[in-house]
């Protein structure tokens, strides 16, 4: 019992003297749906984004949502990682 006293008395010192307070700088719900809508949907409600063959989905997009195309490397990616070949990038 002295065990889980010595326990859970620095505990409860420790809980009282930082007790935990909401968080007062979340973004507005508007910044919420600004990126839902500008910054999320983009990338996910175009044809390419259900890869071909379905199911196939890309793995790397450009800033403006497009397909990653080697041949023809997104404006975006001027010297970045982009410009590896897939394969060396791919997450095991």
């Amino acid at each position: 019992m002295k065990r889980v006293m010595r326990i859970l008395l620095p505990l409860s010192v420790a809980a009282l003297a930082f007790p935990a307070w909401p968080q007062s700088s979340l973004p507005a719900g508007t910044r919420w749906l600004d990126h839902l809508n500008e910054e999320l949907l983009p990338f996910w409600t175009t044809d390419s984004a259900f890869g071909n063959p379905f199911g196939a989905f890309p793995g790397t997009r450009c800033d403006d949502a497009t397909l990653y195309d080697e041949r023809n490397p997104c404006r975006d990616s001027s010297g970045t990682w982009l410009r590896f070949p897939a394969k060396s990038t791919a997450m095991a």
